[in-house]
């Protein structure tokens, strides 16, 4: 079967359209630092309903993440090594629950806590040994 010209063209210009949007999509990354300090870019997905500490989980990051999320047990304790301002402010359960911890700084947080989205685009963090 042939194609007219028509519709080859047709075709054409929405593969090309496609693979624009893909090639100009503009994803954000964050770097990860594990208590090893072994780094690296971890892209940030789109379009999820996920925390900062299952993402992590699911790139096979060391971050056990007992609590499911609830933020009360510190074990996706994270240390903000830039962008703590891209951040949204600190609840009083994660604050509570890092008071606990034997090793916190002013740039401690909880990863559960933190929703995955763009504004996280150029974060860099490090996930603290378990307690």
């Amino acid at each position: 079967m042939r194609l007219k010209t028509e519709q080859t063209n047709m075709i054409f210009v929405t593969l090309l359209a496609a693979a624009n949007h893909y090639l100009c999509t503009d994803m954000g990354f964050l770097k990860v630092s594990d208590f090893s300090g072994a780094s690296e870019a971890l892209e940030i997905p789109e379009g999820i309903s996920l925390n900062l500490m299952e993402l992590l989980k699911a790139c096979e990051y060391p971050v056990a993440g007992t609590c499911g999320g609830m933020g009360i047990c510190g074990s996706c304790h994270i240390n903000v090594l830039k962008g703590q301002d891209q951040l949204p402010e600190m609840g009083d359960q994660e604050s509570e629950t890092l008071d606990t911890l034997p090793v916190i700084s002013v740039s401690s947080r909880l990863a559960c806590q933190i929703q995955v989205s763009p504004a996280l685009d150029g974060l860099e963090i490090q996930i603290m040994e378990p307690a």
